[in-house]
């Protein structure tokens, strides 16, 4: 695992999974920042740009027309982040998935996929169903929950 220390010629963090989910792992999401996807990716993305020094919002997948990821660092790692309540359905859930894979092609063992709530949201049967899915094709799985 990286040891989060800036590179030594710059003040940004090497890109990787470990350093981002470093990072990650400080970022508190207030309750406001539960109302829209994009107002989290606005989040995620503020969190992450002052530590990697190629930090784009909104990034699509190469070869998948259409497909974006939340927040791409150095084509390297990428974070999906999605409210838990948007989550509370089969279909939600399987569309999600579905853009999961495709990024998966993509980042591979760099994709994290951040689900945030407001505690009681990510304790659902469907959402575990998920992260275990997730877990099992290597992909990184943050809960958060609003403080």
């Amino acid at each position: 695992m990286d040891d989060l220390a800036p590179d030594e010629l710059t003040d940004y963090f090497e890109p990787s999974r470990d350093n981002v989910v470093l990072v990650l792992r400080d970022m508190e999401i207030p309750p406001w920042a539960l109302g829209t996807d994009k107002t989290l990716e606005e989040l995620l993305y503020a969190t992450l740009a002052p530590h990697f020094e190629s930090v784009t919002p909104q990034c699509f997948v190469d070869g998948h027309l259409g497909t974006k990821i939340g927040v791409d660092i150095a084509r390297r790692v990428g974070v999906e982040i999605k409210l838990a309540a948007n989550l509370a359905r089969a279909p939600d859930v399987q569309r999600f998935l579905d853009q999961v894979l495709q990024c998966r092609q993509r980042y591979a063992a760099g994709l994290i996929v951040a689900i945030a709530g407001l505690g009681a949201d990510d304790d659902t049967t469907l959402l575990l169903d998920m992260r275990d899915q997730l877990l099992s094709l290597g992909v990184t799985v943050m809960f958060f929950r609003a403080q």
